[in-house]
């Protein structure tokens, strides 16, 4: 009868660094095609050649208390992209400090401060 080679049971192997690397640049890669999977890029504008600052608030920026810069273009155009996960918000510009609705024709939606909100549907 051959006798077989005995392994030492209950002992996982020691990671190596290949290992570890290897296993961060996998983590890396799915949370990558995560956020591909969860977020749309979603493009804010907002024409207004004599601003100062533009920036986009919403339902998805906390409002007042983290609202997103817009970059401007030599034509007076302000953009951004945001990435945001499927589902309904609401927004609205803030002009040199001043709120403004969206000059493209969107849903809107009465807020409680007696004027309106934007409505943006994100879908998967």
């Amino acid at each position: 009868m051959e006798k077989k080679e005995r392994r030492p049971v209950g002992r996982p192997r020691k990671n190596t660094d290949q290992d570890q690397k290897i296993t961060a640049s996998r983590i890396t890669d799915l949370r990558a095609a995560i956020s591909k999977e969860l977020y749309k890029e979603i493009e804010f504008s907002f024409f207004a050649p004599s601003a100062k600052d533009v920036k986009v608030a919403g339902s998805f920026t906390d409002w007042n208390k983290k609202p997103i810069k817009l970059k401007s273009n030599r034509d007076g155009k302000w953009q951004t992209t945001v990435k945001l996960k499927p589902g309904t918000y609401e927004y609205r510009f803030l002009v040199d400090g001043q709120w403004a609705n969206d000059q493209r024709p969107v849903e809107m939606r009465q807020n409680e401060f007696g004027s309106t909100n934007c409505v943006l549907g994100v879908t998967s």
